[in-house]
């Protein structure tokens, strides 16, 4: 269902039950060391699954893949992308620099929302707009979760802005199910707009962002 959510030159792939127990390289074992086995087991996956999608673009696979600022996965030159997980699910998108600033993918578990969290992911214009859909705020307030992720995911490793949930809002089509989100914290991206996908099935929502090399 991902895939369906990027471009045919962006490397997706998904964890297989191998990539849960496939072995780390050893600069990234100390990002684990500690970690409880689901932590250790996600790691892995995540780990597994970007170097098979450097080689699905070409690149060495064989490459440490540190943390950076705010855990986030430093990619060779020249490559950029993100790693999701939730429970039962796991994968990496990567893609060429050269055509992309940032890619975002998030994948949660399609159940809604703790009611309790809405605001705190929820801008008070969304708050608005999930009150006229009562039967369903909780499920939009889980896909409003996963969309907010897939933008900081895109835009972090570009600007190294940290962005709350109340930086960005989404405005959604009604009639289309059309996202956009809109950076309104001050600094770099202030005032970028990004369109937003997702799609769901019975198990996950999934998102993607998607930023493009300007010509």
């Amino acid at each position: 269902m991902l895939k369906q959510l990027l471009p045919d030159d962006v490397a997706l792939v998904v964890a297989e039950e191998s990539d849960y127990a496939a072995e780390v390289m050893p600069a990234e074992q100390r990002y684990i060391a500690r970690a409880v086995l689901k932590r250790q087991r996600e790691f892995k996956a995540g780990r597994s699954c970007a170097r098979r999608a450097l080689a699905v673009l070409g690149q060495p696979s064989e490459f440490a893949i540190a943390k950076g600022e705010m855990g986030r996965p430093m990619w060779p030159e020249g490559i950029v992308g993100s790693i999701t997980h939730t429970h039962g699910y796991c994968a990496a998108a990567l893609a060429l620099s050269a055509k992309y600033l940032g890619i975002g993918v998030d994948v949660e578990e399609n159940t809604p929302l703790d009611e309790a969290l809405l605001t705190m992911i929820c801008t008070a214009r969304e708050l608005q707009w999930l009150e006229q859909e009562p039967r369903s705020k909780l499920d939009w307030g889980k896909k409003i979760f996963s969309m907010k992720e897939s933008v900081y995911k895109a835009l972090y490793p570009v600007y190294g802005e940290f962005l709350d949930f109340s930086d960005v809002y989404l405005t959604v089509d009604r009639a289309t199910l059309n996202v956009v989100a809109c950076v309104t914290k001050p600094g770099a991206c202030h005032g970028q707009r990004h369109v937003v996908n997702f799609v769901t099935d019975d198990h996950y929502i999934y998102s993607s962002v998607i930023v493009v090399q300007r010509p």
